[in-house]
């Protein structure tokens, strides 16, 4: 991520400053290799108690709904670098950001280390309220460099395949088969359970005076005394 923000491994792109916490920037793959290195001995490697891979360090986009310009430009690299500062620089985490002018939007890239440099403290975590704490001070420093903006929740994102994505295809007929077996095992449990109950009943012909279909996989009933049962 730190080679992407300054455009360190693409060789026919213009070179973007990359700014760390101590407000020194760094271009070229050298430079950029000196932030990595310096935060590589807080990377470890997955343990065998652990089922999932430590998180390193999070990356956030805090963009301006601006016209790229090199005002706006300036002026979305001195919010954004306020607003890192204030959420990270000055709670210990390290960090390194560089703008970006390739979209609609002028935006920076952020890349948090998640170790702390008090080695006593917690990790980085970055849920939904402080990252909407993150966006309420971006907007109130792009606003107060004449760039007004409102700070919002991030709208939730919908999980949508698009066809070009990678891997193999959701199996839908083979889920909805496994809903059938399970549904299917359940009604057979609650017939050998009401037979044992009461031997007398006949589960069909209960069904049918009760309007029901027989052998629907969504019935279910709880055995009484007597001829009579109640749906549940």
């Amino acid at each position: 991520m730190l080679d992407y923000i300054a455009r360190a491994d693409k060789e026919d792109q213009e070179l973007v400053a990359l700014e760390a916490e101590d407000g020194i920037t760094r271009k070229g793959q050298a430079e950029v290799d000196e932030v990595f290195n310096e935060w590589k001995p807080d990377f470890n490697r997955k343990s065998s108690q652990s089922q999932k891979s430590p998180r390193h360090a999070v990356h956030l986009v805090l963009s301006a709904k601006a016209e790229i310009t090199s005002s706006n430009l300036k002026h979305t690299l001195i919010a954004a670098r306020a607003t890192a500062e204030k959420h990270f620089g000055e709670q210990g985490f390290k960090y390194a950001l560089g703008v970006h002018q390739d979209g609609k939007y002028p935006h920076v890239h952020v890349v948090v280390k998640t170790t702390n440099t008090d080695k006593q403290a917690k990790k980085l975590r970055l849920g939904p309220a402080q990252l909407l704490e993150v966006r309420q001070t971006l907007a109130q420093e792009l606003t107060n460099r004449g760039l007004a903006h409102v700070a919002t929740r991030e709208p939730a994102k919908r999980k949508v395949r698009h066809s070009n994505m990678k891997g193999p295809k959701p199996d839908t007929l083979n889920r909805v088969k496994i809903v059938l077996e399970r549904m299917e095992k359940e009604q057979r449990q609650f017939e050998r359970a009401l037979s044992r109950s009461n031997p007398k009943v006949h589960v069909t012909k209960f069904q049918r005076q009760q309007g029901m279909r027989p052998n629907s996989p969504t019935f279910s009933g709880k055995p009484s005394s007597g001829n009579h049962q109640e749906s549940r």
